[in-house]
């Protein structure tokens, strides 16, 4: 009798020596069958790759793939490509699930018809356990199609939140783009979009990691010219898969990226790298901000307006609105 695996973990290596066997202990730890757990070394140069090739000898549910450095991206999708499960999860080698997380998400598996995606919030731990919290906040497990996700507001970036159906990523190709940052941002779009059904848990299942020297704390204009490829490429998708009812709002979620590429880049606008980032982007989002500004609310109109002429301003009210926002989170909710 062949066994069938519900679920393949995807765990990316490069480089964790020290936190690999924390990761890998907090899945083997829960026993549960029917999984398999795919280990993918990127090229690692410390005791990583001994580590995968020891955990695979001694747990019989470990594969291991060795490969040449070639970044997070292809990691994923080699990873992927030899994935029997019915669904997938992506965990990064330097975080850990929570405990009893894979029970739960098999009584999702027996519970909800035609999932696409298992989504949840996810519990950000700071190296000083001062900024710890929760990143989503609801009070029930909640049913959506993928676009009613979107246009709540909930999260779709880092793809460590989701549990999905390969055969959904198979049958739209979807695989992360390759040797870019916050690959996730461009992803996880996608990804929604497509899904007919997500499944918003109100429980977080996965502990992610924030170190100070983690990509998200060590910030180059690479950061920046990334979120703006990431833009390209989203607008190349909305102009072939996105519905035409969808096309004002699918673009003008991506207006946001804007932000976030000024973002990364805020800590440098005082240097020319940001003089020059600022200039090799400006006919583009120029365009861009000008294509929001003809369709959408009197909202989206400003904010497209703001993007393109007052960026300073609008990174200062954004900074205000969040601020406030995480203040009401924090004391209030």
């Amino acid at each position: 009798m062949i066994k069938v695996i519900e679920l393949s973990i995807v765990i990316p290596v490069y480089n964790v020596e020290k936190h690999l066997s924390q990761c890998i202990q907090s899945i083997v730890d829960q026993n549960q069958e029917n999984i398999e757990i795919i280990l993918v070394d990127d090229g690692s140069f410390d005791n990583s790759p001994i580590l995968c090739d020891d955990w695979a000898k001694k747990t019989s549910n470990i594969k291991v793939i060795h490969q040449y450095n070639q970044g997070l991206s292809i990691a994923r999708n080699n990873g992927l490509a030899i994935a029997n499960g019915n669904f997938v999860w992506f965990v990064d080698s330097d975080d850990y699930i929570v405990e009893g997380s894979l029970t739960y998400i098999f009584k999702v598996f027996s519970d909800i018809i035609d999932i696409d995606v298992i989504t949840s919030p996810l519990y950000w731990s700071y190296d000083d356990k001062k900024k710890d919290f929760l990143d989503i906040i609801v009070d029930e497990n909640i049913c959506f199609s993928g676009k009613d996700y979107i246009n709540k507001g909930f999260p779709t970036g880092a793809i460590q939140r989701n549990i999905i159906k390969k055969k959904m990523l198979d049958d739209i190709s979807l695989k992360f783009y390759p040797k870019i940052l916050h690959e996730d941002g461009l992803f996880g779009l996608q990804m929604f979009y497509q899904a007919k059904k997500v499944y918003l848990l109100k429980n977080n299942l996965y502990i992610y990691i924030q170190r100070q020297d983690s990509i998200m704390h060590n910030i180059s204009m690479k950061n920046a010219y990334d979120i703006i490829t990431i833009h390209q490429k989203l607008m190349e998708y909305m102009d072939t898969f996105v519905e035409r009812d969808d096309v004002s709002w699918f673009r003008i979620k991506c207006l946001s990226l804007f932000d976030v590429a000024l973002e990364f880049a805020w800590n440098l606008r005082k240097t020319n790298q940001f003089k020059l980032f600022w200039h090799n982007t400006a006919l583009y989002r120029a365009e861009e901000c000008k294509a929001c500004f003809n369709q959408g609310s009197l909202k989206s109109r400003l904010m497209s307006y703001l993007y393109c002429y007052c960026p300073f301003l609008i990174r200062r009210l954004l900074f205000l609105f969040r601020s406030v926002k995480n203040v009401y989170k924090r004391f209030i909710c």
